[in-house]
């Protein structure tokens, strides 16, 4: 969490997740570099979009990947049970 306090979209990533009813979590990343939502986010930037438009943006395509891994995650299981 040290890492993500200290980052420049940790405002809106946080608001964002929030919204989503995820809370910020420490996911081991140890720089910006290799943070995936701040990769993304640098992507949409260099496409022209605002910052915080690119952050929200990032963050959401994030969170919906992390929604999209647990569905398959919880199908996956639920056929195991079978």
């Amino acid at each position: 969490m040290v890492l993500c306090r200290n980052c420049p979209i940790y405002d809106i990533c946080d608001k964002v997740r929030a919204d989503y009813g995820l809370f910020m979590v420490d996911c081991g990343v140890d720089s910006f570099e290799k943070c995936v939502v701040y990769r993304k986010f640098l992507k949409y930037l260099k496409l022209g979009f605002s910052r915080d438009e690119a952050a929200k943006i990032a963050v959401e395509e994030d969170v919906e990947e992390l929604f999209r891994e647990n569905e398959e995650e919880e199908e996956e299981a639920s056929w195991e049970t079978w």
